[in-house]
């Protein structure tokens, strides 16, 4: 549990750091995390296919 209060933490550093630094940042974090969603999904699809 406390890693997933740390991971929670973390992000939220990120989220507070984009917006303070700009919302073209913040478009870019969308976008990275967009990105490593399709990876993950994509990886998940593959182990599935086996």
């Amino acid at each position: 549990m406390a890693q997933r209060q740390r991971a929670g933490v973390a992000r939220g550093g990120e989220v507070e750091a984009a917006l303070r630094l700009g919302p073209r940042i913040a478009e870019i974090e969308a976008g990275a995390q967009r990105q490593r969603v399709d990876r993950a999904a994509a990886g998940g699809a593959q182990r599935q296919g086996g």
